[in-house]
């Protein structure tokens, strides 16, 4: 792993992911998430 995104489900840590992935590739970038009571609980469910 080369990246770790902090990514809160919107725009913004969405498209620093796209950008990431797209430098790195998908085998060199995570994702983290953590809920911790936002108000867009589904934006980060899978």
């Amino acid at each position: 792993m080369k990246a770790l995104v902090l990514s809160s489900g919107g725009v913004d840590s969405t498209t620093c992911l796209a950008m990431a992935i797209d430098a790195l590739g998908t085998d060199n970038v995570s994702a983290l998430s953590i809920w911790y009571g936002q108000k867009h609980k589904k934006a980060i469910q899978t």
